[in-house]
């Protein structure tokens, strides 16, 4: 009852990242939206993130990577019903040449009783990118929305969107992510547009 629909919605998640060695890190996202239809701006919650990435090299520009990602989040009504939830974010995947391909399995679920139950929910997203240069690389990527983990389904109930995208590097070491998808299923949008940004410090 309390949900801000997407219409008409902006919303955007600032992260600050800080690297604790070669392979971990430790993240803090604050999501936030504007809404075109009231003007007004509202905080929706925090979430932080602890990342491992371990890469193995297997030379001659290719080499084999895998990890996770834990996070914990706090997030508003707005959002979601599951106020209090907590993620883990399987990460496998390989670097061949001009081929970059990533796999997440991903299981999630509230740490709180809600309205939709505490069951453990299954995603899943998939990229494979192809480098133009060395600075620019295009691809694909699909998230997939199964549904509860003990009774997975892939049809037109579960949520499917494909994206096509591109990564750009540029010469003061900004990374931009760009995307456009389209939703295959009734739970998902039709268009979506998604831009992520990111610059050291």
């Amino acid at each position: 009852p309390s949900e801000q629909a997407p219409c008409r919605v902006l919303r955007m998640m600032p992260e600050i990242v800080h690297g604790l060695s070669p392979a971990w890190n430790l993240g803090i996202h604050l999501p936030f939206s504007y809404s075109r239809n009231t003007h007004q701006s509202t905080f929706d919650g925090v979430k932080l993130r602890l990342h491992n990435l371990n890469l193995i090299d297997l030379g001659a520009r290719r080499n084999f990577y895998y990890g996770a990602n834990y996070e914990l989040a706090l997030y508003s009504e707005r959002i979601t019903p599951a106020r209090y939830s907590g993620e883990i974010r399987g990460i496998i995947g390989t670097n061949q040449d001009d081929w970059k391909l990533t796999l997440n399995p991903i299981i999630n679920s509230a740490l709180k009783k809600n309205p939709n139950g505490r069951s453990v929910q299954f995603e899943a997203y998939a990229q494979a990118l192809r480098s133009i240069t060395e600075d620019v690389a295009i691809g694909i990527e699909h998230y997939a929305s199964p549904g509860k983990l003990s009774r997975t389904r892939f049809d037109a109930r579960s949520g499917e969107i494909t994206y096509l995208v591109t990564e750009i590097k540029t010469k003061s070491h900004w990374h931009i992510h760009l995307g456009v998808g389209h939703g295959w299923t009734s739970p998902t949008d039709k268009v979506v547009v998604k831009a992520m940004i990111g610059l050291p410090f």
